[in-house]
């Protein structure tokens, strides 16, 4: 008997796989669309915004506004990050296709000799981008980690050396002006990787939760169910999580960013208030030595 006869119709697990795919259809679209927000976002240029001073206050405390979540990073970070983003949304959309084409062969294609058919070109040329594209978005990571790691370990001189990544991605590229200042440079490098750690790390934490994960349920389920060569193709596309990583990935980073930005906020208000106070008191002994 062929494996094409042993059907899953038998079971509920093909109905489970295919509303399982078809959650993945609907979802793919948003993830790719929230990340293209998410994109615009981050590389957007950023608006000169003017302090508000707290009229009810004798003090020089100024209001300040979190800032926006736009990326304010070396040039090779930002173009890794962009590549990254470019994969991820190349993926998802590589794997719309995919499921469409699966769902679609279930429910037009209809033979009750088999669960899925469909022909092996139009199958390699399907998956071969999705891939290509899930190595992309793992070596974007990758090449992330290596450059902070370098600006880590020169910051004393990382900024100054220019964009080598860029020279290769971007034929042309305008040089910044590099301050002189060399205590300056080294505490804008260092609180640059600060603020360029809050982007990366719930990068790699989705990307883990969202690539890894799937693969491990899934083969913790081949342990138990053993399945079939034709039950092994439904379960990987049932159990991709690549939509999800769309949707999921600029909530965490906006959100981890809006609370150390909160935070940061909060601090300086803190600071100036202080030094406020410091000034006034001065400045009251000041008069009461003159009385």
């Amino acid at each position: 008997m062929s494996d094409c006869e042993r059907t899953l119709r038998d079971s509920n697990l093909l109905m489970t796989m295919i509303v399982l795919n078809s959650l993945k259809i609907v979802l793919a679209p948003i993830g790719m669309l929230s990340l293209l927000r998410f994109a615009y976002r981050l590389f957007r240029r950023s608006k000169q915004t003017t302090p508000t001073v707290d009229e009810h206050s004798n003090s020089f405390t100024t209001r300040f506004k979190p800032s926006n979540n736009r990326l304010v990073a070396h040039s090779n970070m930002r173009i890794l990050y962009a590549n990254h983003l470019l994969a991820s949304v190349l993926l998802a959309f590589f794997s719309l296709l995919t499921h469409i084409n699966f769902v679609a062969s279930l429910i037009i294609r209809h033979d009750p000799q088999c669960d899925v058919k469909y022909p092996a070109v139009l199958c390699i040329a399907l998956n071969t981008p999705v891939h290509i594209c899930t190595h992309a978005v793992a070596l974007s990571l990758f090449a992330l980690c290596i450059e902070r790691t370098l600006a880590t370990l020169f910051y004393r001189s990382y900024a100054s050396v220019g964009s080598r990544v860029a020279k290769v991605i971007v034929p042309f590229q305008k040089k910044e002006m590099m301050k002189k200042n060399c205590l300056s440079r080294d505490r804008y490098q260092l609180d640059e990787n600060v603020r360029c750690l809050r982007t990366i790390l719930p990068t790699i934490i989705m990307h883990t939760i969202c690539f890894f994960i799937p693969n491990a349920i899934a083969l913790l389920l081949y342990l138990i169910v053993k399945p079939r060569k034709t039950e092994v193709v439904v379960i990987d596309l049932a159990l991709s999580w690549l939509p999800y990583y769309g949707i999921l990935l600029p909530i965490v980073v906006n959100r981890i960013g809006k609370r150390a930005n909160t935070v940061q906020v909060e601090q300086m208000v803190k600071n100036v208030a202080t030094g406020s106070v410091m000034q006034n008191n001065y400045f009251d002994g000041l008069a009461q030595a003159w009385k």
